[in-house]
């Protein structure tokens, strides 16, 4: 997602990581191992999870005014989420 952000510096991007699989010092190791770049947290309580219905790890979902707009859980590359997000309507 670094080079997702890279490529889309307008995108607002936010990392979510479950709760059952690490803690503030493992996401803060995990950040700084990998120099990620944008927003990091870890959903506390599984809402996030839960309401997107994600039980597939990794997964992305792109959010446009609160509704979802793409969801990939694929191994996709950088220019295939770069290029299917570009191809949104804004």
């Amino acid at each position: 997602m670094n080079q997702v952000h890279k490529l889309l510096p307008d995108i607002t991007l936010l990392g979510v990581a479950s709760r059952l699989w690490t803690g503030e010092k493992k996401l803060q190791e995990y950040v700084e191992k990998y120099e990620v770049a944008h927003p990091f947290k870890i959903d506390e309580s599984n809402s996030a999870f839960l309401a997107l219905e994600i039980t597939t790890f990794p997964t992305i979902v792109v959010m446009n005014n609160g509704k979802e707009v793409l969801r990939t859980s694929d191994s996709d590359s950088v220019n295939d989420v770069t290029a299917m997000i570009r191809r949104l309507d804004p």
